[in-house]
């Protein structure tokens, strides 16, 4: 399992290219929460510090050493909603943007070849390896047991 470290503006860029809808925690070193809420890849307002929207994003983007989940399907409450626009260009400041990059197509690997690799997966901020599980063996239970004694 290897824990690879995501910046704040690393973890915002993947869940809105991705498309998907949540909230993103934040806590900084001294204690202080935010939310970041996203719907299909669009920033839909920030809370930070008893701060909102843009004001808000500026303090976070200059904090240091800041940790951060993703929670998916949870839209956490916020106090104002962002316009479409106005979230486009806070997204922008951290190197978003909207344009397609046509990407070579990857090949199509095989079923059994899918099933053996590992998959990876985002926890509490964190990218992380999981292993494929190994299949349960199942054991025959055989007829009645008497003082310790299988009997058949």
């Amino acid at each position: 399992m290897t824990n690879v470290p995501l910046s704040l503006e690393n973890t915002l860029l993947k869940v809105c290219w991705e498309k998907l809808t949540g909230t993103v925690f934040i806590a900084s070193e001294s204690n202080r929460s935010g939310q970041i809420v996203i719907n299909q890849g669009a920033l839909i307002g920030l809370n930070y510090c008893g701060l909102s929207n843009e004001e808000a994003f500026k303090t976070l983007v200059n904090s240091q050493n800041l940790r951060c989940s993703f929670t998916p399907d949870l839209l956490f409450p916020i106090a104002e909603s962002l316009q479409p626009e106005a979230a486009l260009h806070l997204l922008e400041k951290i190197g978003y943007s909207e344009e397609v990059i046509e990407a070579e197509p990857a090949p199509i690997e095989a079923p059994d070849e899918i099933t053996d690799k590992a998959s990876t997966v985002i926890y509490r901020g964190q990218v992380v390896e999981r292993k494929k599980a190994k299949p349960k063996i199942e054991r025959k239970k055989s007829g009645l047991v008497y003082r310790g004694q299988v009997i058949s």
